[in-house]
């Protein structure tokens, strides 16, 4: 911690040859006092500190400074919470408030500055001084707030219980609520990043366009969503409106799109709004189409209204411009919204748009990206059908695998990966032939190398070339991949994506669990009430959260624990058997080597008949002086592609059935390496 010399105006470190920083003690300082926001060493830090200053607002000339730091600092923290997360709040004598966040790993300072200034963006009063410099200081709770007249004016006060602030401490902050969070400030975060073109002859003021967790493109808007134009939100509920303003039923339904997308929505927003009864009337709009139709025509007039939204902003500041049309239906062709800034850059130099750029863990979370919109293909997953949930688990193993082995190629045999996922490893070579047997444009996987000896295939993480901008435009999903925990195993399909959604502490609505695991609405509910059948998922007052129950329990009493031990010892045996016959191999191949007189020409080999039998006429009695024509030619064949070499060795040869009851001879057998299935 540091003290002030000057009764809490500056905290420097040094000042007049005297040291300010001094160890922290059990006992509060008696002078202000601060401590650090980062390790000005590393560069990392495990706090986000937002100071929501009073003299801003007083700047700000606002009617009641105090009520509007307190208001906004109330929100910061509500925002904490419906992320997943806790936040510890304290108040100043001079009615400042700051508002702490706790992160379970150690993130880079510019992640966290950038964080910072986004919230700075949102809130009018939030200073983001603290988190500017990997050397910021911030005031904690129970400090000296300043010294006035050599006296103390205060200190900072917790300004919710004890326990809960100690809960936040003990249970900081994880990956699902920096990703949203992350989503919740996308404006402010794209706001004050760095710009990266991906189209040619853009316009400078052309909208940006982001994509939420399903890869459909929406708005974000400063301060968060906001409500509909009033008149257009009274048409969507009664249907009435004055015909010189919208002349048919189509344009009202795509103003009010319009409207939506432009006030902030997401098109699942827009959704829940009809199939809630919110908006009665524009639910009956689109009642009228089939069901089919209804997704398809929802989903056009909404790519129109970006597509009108990012024309009218791009050319707002010309001399001339046509009028948008308004009207419902296919979008006319408009500028490319293909204008992205990167939300948070992990390295402080410019990234470019390949993905071999970029880092090896970088370059995983950006196939991971191609997977999950991938998972929304409906064409792929068309393709994919029944074996769909297996695919997803296969591909996220895979991830685990990359991320453990640090490159794009993870070294997992079948074997392996059936441990990771709960399927048998037939499955998982089915499911690896799927896609490695698909399109080559649209592979996810290549296969680089086959296997051979105690090798297994060796893969490549690939991103589609129809993905890849997509890909580079999504954020990168914070922490490790998933895989799929033995508990897990024996529920019902889908249950290990519904589980992976829900959060420990924060309830979920039904509908954004079903949509963020990925799978339909029947398996959803299926998979959320065996879930809470096992006590992993408990059901509140305004949606699901994650149970009690721990998932190594529910292994042990459905007896997944016993059969992957099971698994791991019947594959651990296999893998014996197999090294057992390649060493049986080898040491054949070199014993054959090893016989000076081991090799005779082919053509030789032809004409002494069946080995073994030659002096004996009796027993080549009935037989044909040759071998068949077909054996020859075949033999022929493989010396002549393959470079076979004919030993006279131990295996019994059988021609044909009539032969081989005649004949005790041995067969040839080929010199050529051999390949088997690698466990």
């Amino acid at each position: 911690m540091r003290l002030s010399p000057d009764g809490g105006r500056t905290f420097p470190r040094y000042r007049g040859g005297r040291l300010f920083e001094r160890q922290l003690q059990d006992r509060l300082p008696s002078q202000p006092a601060t401590i650090p926001t980062c390790d000005p060493e590393t560069g990392m830090s495990r706090l986000l500190a937002a100071d929501f200053d009073v003299h801003k607002a007083q700047a700000l000339h606002a009617p009641d400074p105090h009520s509007l730091v307190a208001a906004q600092a109330a929100d910061f923290a509500a925002l904490i919470a419906r992320c997943g997360g806790r936040a510890i709040l304290d108040g100043s004598p001079s009615g400042g408030r700051h508002v702490y966040v706790l992160w379970q790993r150690p993130l880079p300072h510019a992640e966290l500055n950038h964080l910072a200034l986004a919230l700075a963006r949102r809130y009018s009063t939030c200073d983001p001084g603290p988190m500017s410099s990997p050397f910021g200081q911030i005031r904690p709770p129970g400090a000296p707030h300043k010294t006035h007249r050599g006296r103390l004016t205060g200190w900072m006060h917790l300004l919710i219980p004890l326990d809960q602030a100690l809960q936040a401490v003990n249970h900081p902050c994880g990956a699902q609520t920096w990703n949203r969070l992350m989503q919740e400030l996308e404006a402010e975060l794209a706001a004050t990043a760095p710009i990266i073109r991906t189209g040619p002859g853009l316009p400078e003021d052309l909208l940006d366009c982001s994509l939420d967790d399903s890869g459909v493109p929406w708005l974000p808007q400063s301060g968060g969503r906001r409500p509909i134009r009033r008149h257009l939100e009274q048409i969507a509920v009664h249907g009435t409106w004055r015909r010189h303003s919208y002349p048919s039923a189509s344009h009202a339904r795509q103003a009010i799109v319009n409207s939506a997308a432009a006030a902030g929505w997401r098109l699942e927003d827009l959704v829940e709004a009809m199939a809630t009864r919110r908006w009665p009337w524009l639910a009956r709009a689109y009642a009228k189409y089939s069901p089919t139709q209804q997704h398809l025509r929802l989903h056009t007039e909404w790519q129109k209204a970006l597509a009108g939204i990012a024309e009218y902003r791009s050319e707002r500041n010309g001399h001339t411009r046509e009028k948008p049309s308004t009207r419902g239906g296919a979008p006319p062709s408009a500028p490319s919204m293909l204008i992205t800034r990167w939300p948070r850059p992990l390295q402080s130099k410019a990234f470019s748009q390949q993905p071999d750029s970029y880092e090896a863990y970088q370059r995983i979370r950006i196939w991971l990206n191609a997977v999950i919109i991938a998972e929304n293909d409906p064409q792929r997953r068309k393709r994919w059908g029944r074996r769909l949930l297996s695919v997803r688990k296969v591909l996220r193993a895979l991830g685990a695998a990359a991320q453990m082995g640090g490159g794009l190629e993870p070294h997992f045999g079948v074997r392996s990966l059936s441990l990771m996922t709960g399927l048998g490893w037939s499955c998982v070579a089915r499911v690896l032939q799927l896609l490695r047997e698909e399109p080559a444009a649209d592979r996810l996987i290549d296969l680089t190398r086959e296997h051979h000896g105690t090798q297994a295939d060796h893969y490549t993480l690939t991103i589609p070339a129809p993905y890849r901008h997509e890909a580079l435009w999504r954020r990168w999903r914070a922490g490790n991949i998933e895989i799929i925990h033995p508990g897990l195993w024996d529920l019902a399909a889908g249950a290990a994506f519904v589980y992976q959604a829900l959060l420990p502490s924060v309830e979920t609505t039904t509908r954004e669990v079903i949509r963020l695991a990925g799978i339909g609405s029947t398996a959803g509910h299926r998979a959320l009430q065996e879930l809470a059948a096992h006590g992993l998922a408990d059901k509140g007052a305004h949606g699901w959260r994650r149970g009690t129950v721990t998932l190594d329990d529910v292994a042990e009493r459905t007896g997944t624990t016993a059969r992957r031990q099971q698994w791991m010892e019947l594959y651990r045996e296999q893998r014996r058997q197999w090294h057992e016959v390649l060493t049986s191999r080898q040491a054949a191949a070199q014993a054959h080597r090893n016989e000076p007189c081991g090799q005779r020409p082919i053509e030789l080999l032809l004409q002494d008949g069946p080995p073994g039998h030659h002096g004996d006429p009796a027993s080549l009695a009935g037989q044909p002086p040759a071998p068949p024509a077909e054996f020859t030619s075949a033999l022929q064949l493989l010396r002549r592609e393959l470079g076979a070499v004919i030993l006279r060795t131990v295996q019994q040869w059988t021609p044909t059935r009539a032969t081989a009851a005649q004949t005790d001879g041995h067969q040839p057998i080929l010199g050529s390496d051999e390949k088997g299935p690698a466990p």
